[in-house]
């Protein structure tokens, strides 16, 4: 779906909104948690799981309903890793069989799994700008979320 991206009703709010029904307040608030690594994650995704779901657990960011993108984001970013180490092995261009000098393939999926990498970390404000723009919203003790029960 083309067009502006959503805007978080928190910043809305900033930014001057005052019509209660484009501020969401019926949207669903799942419960922060950190959600199991799905299997398929393993070497270098799995280790950037474990290493970034504290943070975003204790930013209150992460939810399981997260779950399939924080595993894109891993695979992206284990993908990334091991074409930038085969580069590293093969160098930026190589030398076909006919003797011409082509781009590495490895150079063409080490950028394309950085662009994945970083269309999620984006989602999840893991870039400087991207942190900007996230807001968390805690809520007092005792309100009581209704789609809890949803899931």
């Amino acid at each position: 779906m083309r067009g502006r991206k959503h805007i978080p009703p928190e910043l809305k709010v900033i930014t001057g909104e005052k019509r209660k029904k484009r501020l969401a307040p019926d949207r669903p608030t799942p419960e922060p948690c950190i959600p199991e690594p799905p299997d398929i994650l393993d070497g270098d995704a799995l280790e950037e799981w474990i290493r970034i779901t504290p943070d975003l657990d204790r930013l209150g960011i992460l939810t399981g309903i997260d779950r399939a993108s924080l595993a894109g984001y891993c695979q992206s970013y284990g993908d990334w890793l091991g074409a930038v180490r085969k580069v590293k092995k093969t160098g930026t261009v190589i030398k076909t069989d006919k003797g011409s000098i082509v781009l590495s393939p490895y150079v063409r999926a080490a950028a394309d799994a950085l662009a994945a990498m970083k269309g999620f970390a984006i989602e999840f404000g893991l870039t400087p700008s991207s942190r900007c723009r996230v807001k968390v919203v805690k809520k007092p003790e005792g309100e009581k979320n209704r789609w809890k029960e949803l899931g």
